[in-house]
């Protein structure tokens, strides 16, 4: 079936002058680590010599969960709309989170696994249960949306919260098909509007791939452990499918929170965005009208038209450029050019100043939202660099926070479920083979013993900026001009010429 652009993209989206795509393109490359390194530091001194492999682990699934584009993702909402979320677990066979039956294997049970003494127990295969990217027997990294999730209305943070809970829309096809739910044979479910062509779909087996439901992942606390309970909304009727305490041995909620204006009297923080709707609402106002009059207020001609023969008449009217107007007396007196100020210059005042509130709002300079920029010198492009250099700073340092916690769960996540004795990392390379010319790898491998002590080990994290963060460079410009100005000082070229060689 056919789709018009304009049932693909609103009336609403179409903005003159979009100053949010320009601010996010200006705030969210600088607050964004660039390919992040974690980093993994001893507690105790029985940890030294582990932490480093603990790094590695953790940046190997870092790569392998796409962790760093999720990350950008929460970020953008962040920013955008109050806050980002993402969610941290271990997906196996069944799906997105371990069964409650697995929490009962031991690491001597896998230790025993290893070594063959005792067979290892078959999880019958399904579908994934929400995101088909997801590889089973890992841990994850998933991306949340803001709209599908929510916290405790009574708290005023993440951390002292007593429930959260994640929305969830699935077919009554992959509801049935999920072993790990129950009451799901009378699941009815909503029909999409499907495409014409697919009208034939009548069976009930077909149907239940496009029927959904609305499904609730809820996590409350008590004061003995967590739970997750999972309910569905069929139409008007609730179900229970799941109910159970939760595995994780992990300090906190599986979902982090990543917020840059969170504070302790309200629960959901306002986006530095939401700051400037009206202002940008008021720009494109203010542009249609500016537009509007140089539409409208073209230049007009006034005529005496008892003055011109039929065909002058018919040459002004509907004649192309370099026409002939005939008259029938002198053309001055026939003929009158009207011209009206097409721009009104308060107008574009106005422009200027709402671009001016917007900077002061957001921290962005007018040089960096227009591309524009009246500074002469390098000391002024400094100064007017500083603040938004601050604000930078200060988002910058919520990412890492953010990022920290991320790495901490996903480490208590690793040493319960991950089997480190069964990992082959590359750890560098250690030269080129002399007969295929191809690169020799170090594997970096742990054994048994080495294995539970990193279970059993304490480690602080902190995240590594890559080499792509991009630098102040009005800073550095400013830098270079200090020292070649010291170095162009009479007096220090005096005491360099005493040094002779030197």
């Amino acid at each position: 079936f056919s789709t018009q652009a304009s049932d693909i993209i609103p009336d609403w989206t179409m903005t003159t002058t979009n100053l949010f795509h320009a601010i996010c393109k200006v705030v969210l490359p600088s607050i964004i680590f660039q390919n992040p390194r974690v980093l993994a530091f001893p507690k105790k001194m029985e940890s030294q010599d582990t932490a480093p492999i603990a790094s590695e682990i953790l940046n190997h699934f870092y790569k392998k969960t796409d962790a760093e584009e999720i990350n950008q993702k929460v970020a953008w909402d962040a920013y955008m709309l109050g806050y980002g979320v993402s969610k941290i677990g271990y997906a196996t066979k069944y799906g997105m989170d371990v069964k409650t039956d697995d929490k009962k294997r031991t690491v001597k049970d896998r230790i025993l696994e290893q070594v063959g003494l005792k067979k290892k127990e078959e999880v019958e295969d399904t579908h994934p249960e929400i995101n088909y990217t997801i590889i089973s027997e890992n841990p994850y990294i998933a991306y949340v949306s803001p709209f599908n999730f929510g916290i405790d209305p009574r708290s005023t943070s993440l951390e002292n919260a007593q429930y959260v809970y994640e929305k969830f829309k699935k077919t009554v096809k992959q509801m049935k098909a999920n072993g790990k739910y129950k009451n799901t044979k009378d699941l009815v479910g909503i029909t999409p509007a499907l495409p014409s062509q697919n009208n034939q779909v009548t069976s009930q087996s077909e149907l239940e791939e496009f029927r959904t439901i609305d499904l609730y992942e809820i996590h409350y606390r008590t004061e003995d452990a967590a739970y997750i309970l999972v309910i569905s909304k069929d139409g008007e009727e609730w179900r229970e499918h799941y109910h159970e305490e939760s595995i994780y041995e992990m300090e906190g909620w599986q979902y982090e929170m990543l917020t840059f204006n969170q504070h302790g009297h309200k629960l959901y923080p306002i986006s530095d965005m939401t700051k400037i709707r009206m202002l940008q609402e008021r720009l494109n106002n203010t542009i249609d009208t500016i537009l509007e009059q140089v539409d409208r207020f073209v230049p007009k001609i006034a005529a005496n038209e008892t003055e011109m023969t039929p065909q002058g008449k018919r040459a002004l009217t509907d004649g192309d450029m370099g026409a002939v107007v005939y008259t029938t007396k002198n053309p001055n007196e026939v003929f009158k050019e009207l011209m009206f100020t097409q721009l009104k210059s308060d107008l574009k005042v106005l422009v200027d100043q709402i671009i001016d509130i917007v900077s002061i709002q957001t921290g962005i300079t007018r040089a960096q939202l227009t591309g524009l920029s009246s500074s002469s010198t390098a000391t002024e492009a400094t100064i007017e660099q500083g603040g938004q250099t601050l604000r930078l700073s200060d988002m910058s340092r919520a990412v890492n926070r953010y990022l920290k916690r991320q790495a901490m769960k996903l480490w208590q996540v690793c040493k319960q479920f991950v089997e480190f004795e069964e990992l082959e990392l590359i750890n560098g390379v250690s030269g080129m083979d002399e007969k295929t010319g191809l690169p020799k790898y170090n594997w970096l491998t742990v054994d048994a013993n080495r294995g539970e002590r990193m279970r059993e080990g304490e480690y602080d994290f902190d995240i590594e900026v890559g080499s792509t963060q991009k630098p102040d460079l009005a800073v550095i410009r400013k830098q270079f001009e200090n020292m070649f100005s010291i170095l162009a000082r009479t007096d220090v070229i005096t005491l360099m010429q005493q040094q002779g060689k030197k």
